[in-house]
């Protein structure tokens, strides 16, 4: 169940994302709404919303887990709206500002999976705290990750990611964001340290690194 959430909210955020940036291409391939036309992009993405809501409230009594999708989809809807603004007005971004977009635009998303799984799974306080530092980290470095991935494929990052510099982006740039997926990767390995060793922990971990080493 917390798998279909996750999923949820990824396929729901990647769809108005793609409408919201003009996307033809996503990872080379038709995003829906150019296949299928925006208007049944957009009733497609409010129809997987209020189908898994649908089936949460018929399933699980723990009202904390709505709650926690809620808030997550709020924060989703707080990072589109600054990057539409940020976009429109063609401000230059700073480091603060950018990260507090990758924050709520990708990292509340991870945040909340983190969190949830940990809450369905019976967690204690202070598992609970870790797993949802690691879900925020985890995203900020993926984000900032994916960033990187597309300005290397020549993608729509290179005109975002020269906003923050007021320039070109050269390599000196470049190695400050390939620092910052390292280092948020790291921190949220850290956050994983008042769990005991186990199978599982170590997968975070390996997920962790991965999130600086992929290749798409």
């Amino acid at each position: 169940m917390e798998e279909l959430n996750r999923y949820k909210d990824h396929t729901e955020s990647l769809i108005h994302d793609d409408i919201i940036d003009k996307e033809t291409f996503r990872r080379g391939k038709t995003p829906f709404h150019v296949r299928y036309g925006e208007p049944a992009a957009i009733l497609s993405s409010d129809f997987t919303l209020a189908a898994v809501l649908d089936i949460l409230t018929r399933h699980y009594e723990n009202k904390q887990i709505l709650r926690e999708i809620v808030y997550s989809t709020l924060k989703m809807c707080e990072g589109e709206m600054m990057d539409v603004r940020i976009r429109s007005q063609g401000n230059t971004l700073n480091w603060e500002t950018y990260l507090n977009l990758v924050d709520k635009k990708t990292a509340s998303l991870f945040f909340t999976a983190a969190r949830i799984g940990a809450i369905i799974g019976g967690g204690k306080d202070f598992e609970i705290k870790a797993l949802s530092s690691f879900g925020r980290f985890l995203g900020i470095s993926y984000q900032i990750k994916d960033d990187l991935l597309d300005f290397e494929k020549g993608e729509k990052a290179l005109e975002f990611l020269e906003t923050l510099t007021g320039k070109s982006v050269d390599e000196k740039f470049l190695i400050k964001l390939k620092k910052f997926v390292e280092d948020y990767s790291r921190m949220a390995i850290e956050s994983l340290k008042p769990l005991k060793e186990s199978k599982a922990k170590k997968h975070l971990c390996n997920l962790a690194r991965f999130s600086v080493l992929r290749k798409f």
